[in-house]
């Protein structure tokens, strides 16, 4: 005979059991993949268990001893006068799976709200402040910016000259280590470079050039273009409001294929130029604070191109708001290289939700492409897998009745399969 046990728990101690709801009817759950799942019970109006029960209780359900949903309790609906006196005088609990804790935490921004570029998004990728870049190797320190063999010796004819308008004199490209002030090869590089704003400066000036195509990013949020042209050759420039403390700006600069000087490897340079300086009150450059150089990380020609794991994201999220006091006892059964059944996490690209989103909507998001996620009954233990690879199959045997008339003669008692859209 199945027996269903249900226990009331504190959720700052899930493993004791506060008291067994024994008397509770009408027990009814639905476990959700990807979405937090719903339960209620009734108890009567005098049973004194209603007085144990408080909001964000846990109720631990266990079929036949083992744990099969957790409800978190969002809700006690009492009649307290009814024409059916005590019998219709009752007490609904209802509430979601424990994976609804989720939504009681937000996702923060990196910056502050009233600095610009205003942060209306939350980015999960290379250039994002809390990246891990600690495998990155060091570029190579090409050239000064204005020195004319950078430009000029080996070049095409019709190369266009070093910028007129950057204001650091002791200014130098950077690029790969594969790559010499003459040539490097053409493709995509990755450059991240961290630096700190003392208090005396609330702005940065940020001039940045690229060669042949570049984009800058500061904390995550891209603000600026360059191309490097016979038409262009002026810096990007751009004022920013910062907080004191560290900051990164992140460069993708691409290298273009130049049919002739590739074939014949001459003269076909790639390049990075940036220097950050810290602004005074009237706007004018007094210290710098950052300039390209070989203090910087680049990630030469990957294939594919840097991001985040979901395991990352979610891991992310979940550190910063245990920081701030919420998720208590949450733990995961993923890392950031590999899903909860061991799978290798695919590499996203640009990952990014609305900052102030909670939780929960926000993984229900990546679950929209990227992963499936559950809480394990009975626990705290947040499980994530790559989308559509959960578990593995394994063979059951389903043997029927071998006697009409006595269903117990085979293990197949009954069968229902309930899938909600």
């Amino acid at each position: 005979m199945t027996t269903v046990r249900a226990t009331l728990r504190r959720r700052a101690d899930l493993a004791t059991v506060v008291t067994d709801l024994a008397n509770a009817k009408g027990w009814r759950w639905q476990d959700r993949l990807n979405d937090a799942g719903a339960a209620s019970f009734v108890l009567a109006g005098d049973d004194p268990d209603l007085a144990l029960i408080e909001p964000s209780d846990f109720v631990v359900i266990e079929v036949d001893g083992t744990a099969v949903f957790t409800m978190v309790v969002r809700e006690l609906e009492r009649v307290a006068l009814d024409p059916g006196e005590e019998a219709a005088q009752l007490t609904t609990v209802t509430g979601l799976s424990s994976v609804a804790v989720l939504d009681e935490v937000l996702v923060y921004g990196i910056r502050p709200l009233w600095c610009w570029p205003v942060e209306d998004d939350r980015l999960f990728s290379w250039p994002a402040f809390d990246y891990d870049d600690s495998a990155w190797p060091r570029p190579a320190v090409l050239a000064r910016w204005d020195d004319p063999t950078y430009w000029a010796e080996g070049s095409v004819v019709g190369a266009p000259p070093a910028p007129t308008d950057f204001p650091d004199p002791d200014g130098t490209w950077m690029w790969a280590d594969s790559g010499t002030w003459q040539y490097a090869p053409a493709g995509t590089c990755y450059f991240r470079g961290v630096f700190d704003v003392p208090a005396a400066y609330n702005k940065v000036g940020i001039y940045f050039a690229a060669d042949d195509i570049g984009h800058i990013y500061f904390d995550g949020q891209r603000i600026g273009d360059n191309t490097w042209s016979l038409d262009n050759w002026r810096t990007y420039n751009e004022t920013i409001e910062v907080t004191p403390g560290l900051h990164v700006i992140g460069v993708e600069a691409t290298n273009a294929y130049d049919p002739a000087s590739d074939a014949s490897g001459d003269h076909n340079p790639g390049g990075v130029l940036c220097t950050v300086y810290g602004l005074g009150a009237g706007g004018e450059r007094a210290e710098v604070l950052l300039r390209s150089d070989a203090q910087w990380v680049v990630l030469p020609y990957p294939d594919p191109p840097p991001g985040m794991t979901p395991g990352e994201v979610i891991g992310h999220c979940v550190r910063e708001a245990q920081a701030r006091g919420g998720l208590a006892g949450v733990t995961l059964s993923f890392s950031d290289d590999v899903d909860s059944d061991g799978t290798a996490w695919p590499l996203l690209g640009d990952v990014s939700t609305k900052i102030g989103y909670d939780l929960l909507t926000f993984v229900k998001e990546l679950a929209n492409t990227y992963i499936d996620f559950a809480m394990a009954p009975g626990s705290l233990t947040l499980h994530a897998w790559v989308h559509d690879g959960r578990g593995t199959n394994t063979g059951v045997a389903l043997h029927p009745a071998t006697d009409p008339t006595d269903p117990a003669s085979g293990n197949l008692r009954v069968l229902k399969y309930n899938r909600v859209l």
